[in-house]
């Protein structure tokens, strides 16, 4: 979702989930500068924070804060469809290494949304701010010996201590090494370089509004001018989106209740489906005694493979979930040759248990999936017990696994198993002392972009089954008529609006 590394927390991926089945739609009609009806999104603002500050970049948790950062801010550099390097200059106008441990960007001479010019200070404190505050995305900036920017020539020059590749493209294209507005906590995000500015916030009102940056590099005339973003607050008026609730643009996202799919595809008048990276994977659980036995962890995969042989979920379900066996899906680079190797036969260690597993929340509602894995379950004489709780992330030693979402922008694989791994609150965390000590961390000694040895990592993983892939699924965006998402990039999955045109 190449960002291209949209890394997102699992325990949040719930967000996604629920965005339909918060409780009362609300809002102003809306217009924009030439008079036509404000471009309409459904959004979870719920999330967002109460006062100006609306957004704390170093603490987007949920994708519905890093796409908002996304639409209000802009780097150095960003991703890019038709750029043979796969980026292209934001702010940069260019860039390019004059030497190995050098690289040099020539800025464009930019402005704020209210008009006014960024400064050589505004540069300065970004810069310093990439250096030295916490980001989970951003490691290479960390090791920069020295950075100058020559107002004059408008050349930034930043030298590394060892030698950086294009590995920090991907980096800088991240919305957390966006240029953002010093005030932002006291003043809000009136003032921004993104292709967004907010005109108006009011979380009691259930609506934000965002208005278009004329000054900023991603501004186009045909991009929404404005978009009020809203949340559907009674699930009852489902069925009257793109109906008598009119809107333009609504997720259905691919691992959320089969109902909420009937009610919204139906009625959809555009259907833009994004290819598949949404997994779904069983965490096995370090604290659980039974989940330590290295056979039993084999045969509760074994089981899961059976499930995916039989996995054909019902038309009226408009699914689009299909089997997965690795935790990158295909078509993204860091995914593995399949293993073909036959297994040993099982000692059926998990025969008679009762394997407690938790679910998140709305799963309980997939009938469909919950009943070919009870029935698989007991046909091999063990029984599931399950538990549903808006907190997979956590569990108690009693757990045996519990079923977790996770997307990642697996164009640059690394990325997302530096989160999956390495943070101390990572989902596979614990499992790091049962590896060999080539695991403990990454070779580079660059937390985050080392392709080969996180490729071993990922058949490490699979091999001795700490996580168990599952399901991998696409997110639909539902459109108005009036929107074209041609512009879109379907490995990337994120809301950026200045990417659609109006027709």
């Amino acid at each position: 979702m190449k960002v291209k590394l949209i890394v997102i927390v699992p325990s949040l991926i719930l967000a996604l989930l629920i965005l339909f089945i918060m409780a009362t739609y609300g809002g102003t009609k809306i217009t924009n500068r030439q008079g036509l009806p404000a471009f309409s999104a459904l959004y979870l603002i719920s999330v967002l924070n109460d006062g100006p500050e609306l957004l704390d970049p170093q603490n987007t948790e949920s994708v519905w804060q890093y796409y908002l950062l996304e639409n209000l801010s802009c780097g150095l550099i960003r991703d890019s469809k038709t750029a043979p390097s796969g980026y292209e200059g934001c702010i940069a106008e260019h860039f390019f290494q004059p030497d190995p441990n050098t690289w040099i960007f020539k800025l464009r001479e930019i402005k704020w949304s209210d008009g006014t010019q960024v400064s050589k200070s505004d540069i300065d404190s970004w810069m310093s701010k990439l250096r030295l505050e916490n980001s989970r995305h951003i490691q290479f900036f960390k090791q920069v010996e020295t950075v100058v920017f020559d107002e004059n020539s408008r050349e930034l020059r930043v030298h590394f201590r060892l030698p950086i590749a294009n590995e920090l493209l991907h980096e800088l294209s991240l919305a957390d090494a966006s240029l953002i507005p010093k005030d932002y906590k006291t003043l809000g995000w009136g003032r921004t370089v993104g292709p967004y500015y907010v005109k108006s916030w009011s979380k009691s009102n259930n609506l934000l509004l965002l208005s278009a940056n004329k000054y900023s590099p991603f501004f186009n005339s045909q991009m929404p001018q404005e978009v009020e973003l809203k949340q559907l607050l009674d699930s009852n008026k489902r069925s009257e989106l793109f109906k008598s609730i009119k809107i333009d643009l609504a997720l259905v996202n691919a691992m959320g209740s089969p109902h909420v799919a009937r009610t919204l595809v139906k009625n959809a008048p555009q259907i833009y489906e994004c290819h598949p990276n949404l997994i779904l994977y069983f965490n096995l659980n370090y604290k659980n005694k039974l989940a330590m036995n290295s056979v039993a962890r084999q045969e509760f995969a074994e089981l899961i493979k059976k499930i995916q042989i039989n996995f054909k979920p019902p038309a009226e379900d408009f699914s689009t979930l299909r089997a997965e066996t690795q935790m990158i899906p295909e078509g993204f680079n860091g995914r593995i040759a399949e293993n073909t190797q036959k297994n040993e036969l099982l000692k059926n260690v998990l025969i008679g248990h009762t394997l407690k597993i938790k679910f998140f929340s709305g799963f309980n509602e997939n009938e469909y999936l919950l009943t070919l894995l009870r029935k698989t379950f007991a046909d091999a004489q063990i029984k599931i017990e399950a538990e549903f709780s808006d907190d997979v992330s956590t569990q108690d030693e009693d757990n045996f696994a519990s079923l977790i979402g996770f997307a990642g922008n697996q164009l640059d694989p690394s990325g997302s198993w530096s989160f999956l791994l390495f943070s101390p609150e990572a989902p596979l965390h614990p499992w790091l002392s049962e590896m060999s000590s080539k695991f403990q961390s990454p070779k580079s000694g660059v937390v985050g972009r080392d392709e080969t040895f996180f490729q071993d990592l990922h058949r490490e993983v699979l091999s001795k089954h700490y996580a168990v892939p599952f399901l991998v699924g696409s997110q639909r965006y539902l459109l108005s008529d009036r929107v074209d998402a041609s512009g879109w990039n379907r490995f990337d999955s994120r809301i950026r609006f200045y990417e659609l045109r109006m027709r």
